[in-house]
């Protein structure tokens, strides 16, 4: 089980990326969302 410690690592400073490698590591199911179909209706950029 992660711990809160954990967690609060995975939040980048204001202004910096997120370690996109590390929540993938910490979050498996992540992956998922890679191949998920998403609804334009829902998901659409904005124009």
């Amino acid at each position: 089980m992660m711990t809160w410690p954990q967690l609060q690592s995975l939040v980048p400073p204001l202004g910096r990326t997120p370690d996109f490698h590390a929540c993938l590591a910490a979050f498996p199911a992540l992956e998922f969302a890679k191949t998920t179909p998403q609804s334009p209706t829902y998901h659409a950029s904005t124009p």
